[in-house]
């Protein structure tokens, strides 16, 4: 029996990374290994871990960028037109202006598609990734606040309060691609079994074995590590600063101190590296629990990449930030649990003045007493630093005592004149704000950000998880394109005690659950009465109310009923809105008025 073919697949965004799982999950004749990597990222992967197998998949400007650094062939998965068409039927349903933003790849085929549906849309083509900021300000001049886009402009659309549509590869192109790449191998097959021969008999050893060339173009990797990355970055560092030796030399790489045995080759017609890569063992310094560091970089990834960013209480916060920023004034950013403060707080530091030094996150109720210890007597405390951002979570989780403390610690060292100071403090349901969190903004004179809740936000609640099912469809690897009406509403009756982050969870519960196109109100019935018992266990001894009752009065949808009395209350609670009038009702809720009567007369 043929051995199986060894695929690399290297996908610009999660869910075709999991789209590429599952395909390989129901095939005998390959064995395929997926790994998120998009562009330079993609490239890199490749020349750490690449040379371990047969062929490498990946899509579009990814698959463009790999060929260059290696000699496997290298499948392009394609753009179908049907991967293009279903983008644009997603954006259509948002309601929202919207223009496709994107490379040749993209583009070319929009334009074919437009001229055959006789569509009316703006299209833009993206040569260099360079430019591609100053692309996205044109559009978003002209009114545009939704793009389909690949995956270059997605990342900066978000930070920029333009909402991106994704372009996700479908199964069927993916399938093709990989039937594709087996044909190829096999038609290459002699050839590549003399090169898998060679890699068997030089990676017979444990030890993770690189060959390079001066270019630092990857000629072979053996036994690659999971930081495999991480760990070629810093020998290349090491050899630029003295090349053409042999040399022994350790590195530290993600918390893992390696010993490096580096052999220069130079004699040969085009001289290489033989680099020999072994761990030590050697303990690094422990994690400090509750405080991390971030840079901006990666500030902006934690916020571009939230549901919080698809919001339109993300774009209004957006247009407060020129104000805020103009000075490194202390923010207090206060609201109930879930509403967003920790994706707010990347945004503040990722436009603040001092967003290319240390962003220092301490999370209040994650410290225990040594790390509490630490903060305020140790000499490499973050309070010892200067010209840095601080962001200090949940300071109503610190006893009183400590509350003091800190306080004191920031007033008499001035602090919050030395680094700019982001705190946070979490309210119950419709509660007011602790008054701890207006003891800390008074003393700093600090502007208060109140992040409001999803039940004052409950018009955007349509349009937000429309927009979030293309990223959970990137996640998943589905293809969901809209929810229907008697579902949207059974959304909107809810009360939504936990926010955002209650709403993103159960999103993504119901997208996992539909099995076609469109969210039925049977799976957000049933995903919403599991959340009801929840809340209610959760509630019992606390002001959280139940599920689906208002603090003033009950919901209109009570959900622990059967699903047609559910679909029945929605259709009276809708009619009632409309002032009686059917057709207006109907309209609304996108049904006839026939399937109306039928509801309302349901086992009546």
């Amino acid at each position: 029996m043929n051995r199986k073919i060894k695929i690399l697949g290297i996908a610009p965004y999660e869910g075709l990374k999991v789209l590429m799982e599952q395909a390989a999950s129901k095939r005998d004749d390959i064995q395929l290994t997926a790994v998120k990597g998009n562009l330079e990222e993609g490239k890199k992967i490749v020349q750490a871990m690449g040379q371990e197998y047969d062929i490498i998949l990946s899509r579009a400007n990814t698959a463009d960028m790999i060929r260059s650094v290696t000699h496997l062939p290298v499948i392009d998965i394609g753009i179908s037109y049907y991967d293009v068409l279903h983008c644009i039927r997603q954006a259509k349903a948002t309601g929202n202006p919207f223009s496709i933003i994107g490379f040749h790849g993209l583009t070319s085929i929009a334009k074919s598609l437009c001229e055959l549906m006789e569509y009316s849309i703006e299209i833009t083509s993206v040569h260099s990734a360079d430019n591609v900021k100053e692309l996205l300000k044109g559009v978003k001049e002209k009114g545009y606040e939704t793009i389909v886009c690949d995956t270059v402009p997605y990342p900066y659309a978000n930070l920029m309060g333009i909402t991106p549509i994704l372009l996700t590869t479908g199964i069927d192109s993916l399938n093709a691609a990989i039937d594709n790449a087996v044909k190829h191998y096999r038609n290459e097959a002699q050839y590549l079994e003399q090169i898998s021969v060679l890699k068997k008999t030089v990676s017979s050893t444990e030890t993770y074995t690189v060959v390079f060339d001066t270019k630092k173009m990857l000629l072979f990797s053996f036994n690659a590590q999971p930081d495999s990355e991480s760990i070629l970055q810093k020998i290349y560092k090491a050899i630029d600063a003295s090349p053409c030796v042999n040399a022994d030399f350790f590195i530290n790489a993600k918390g893992t101190v390696y010993s490096v045995h580096c052999h220069y080759y130079g004699e040969e017609k085009n001289p290489y590296y033989i680099c020999h890569i072994n761990p030590t063992g050697i303990p690094m310094t422990y994690s400090k629990y509750g405080i991390k560091i971030l840079n901006r970089v990666k500030a902006e990834e934690i916020y571009s990449t939230s549901f919080y960013s698809t919001t339109n209480a993300s774009k209004e916060l957006q247009s407060k930030l020129a104000q805020i920023n103009e000075t490194n004034t202390s923010v207090m950013i206060t609201g109930e649990i879930g509403t967003g403060k920790n994706k707010a707080a990347m945004l503040l530091y990722s436009k603040g003045q001092d967003k290319n030094n240390p962003l220092f996150t301490i999370d209040c109720s994650l410290l225990n007493d040594r790390n509490w210890n630490y903060l305020v007597s140790n000499y490499n405390s973050p309070f010892m630093e200067n010209k840095n951002t601080i962001y200090i979570s949940n300071i109503e989780s610190l006893d009183e005592a400590k509350q003091h403390h800190l306080l004191s610690i920031m007033t008499d060292t001035n602090l919050h004149l030395r680094n700019r100071l982001i705190l946070s403090c979490s309210s119950g349901y419709k509660q007011h704000i602790p008054h701890i969190a207006m003891r800390f903004t008074n003393l700093l004179n600090a502007y208060v950000l109140y992040m409001p809740s999803l039940r004052e936000q409950e018009r955007d609640i349509p349009s937000s998880a429309t927009l979030y099912l293309n990223t959970l469809n990137q996640q998943l690897g589905k293809q969901v394109a809209s929810i229907q009406p008697p579902a949207m509403e059974l959304l909107l009756a809810y009360d939504w005690p936990f926010n955002i982050t209650q709403f993103q969870r159960v999103l993504k519960e119901i997208v996992t659950l539909t099995g076609t196109s469109h969210v039925t109100p049977e799976v957000v019935g049933q995903v919403l009465e599991q959340e009801a018992r929840f809340v209610i266990s959760k509630s019992l001894d606390s002001d959280i109310p139940m599920a689906g009752q208002k603090s003033e009065s009950i919901s209109p949808v009570n959900l622990s009923q059967p699903l047609h009395f559910i679909i029945r209350d929605i259709v009276e609670y809708t009619l009632d809105k409309c002032n009686g009038n059917q057709s207006a009702a109907a309209k609304k809720l996108g049904i006839g008025r026939t399937t109306l009567w039928r509801y309302l007369n349901h086992d009546k």
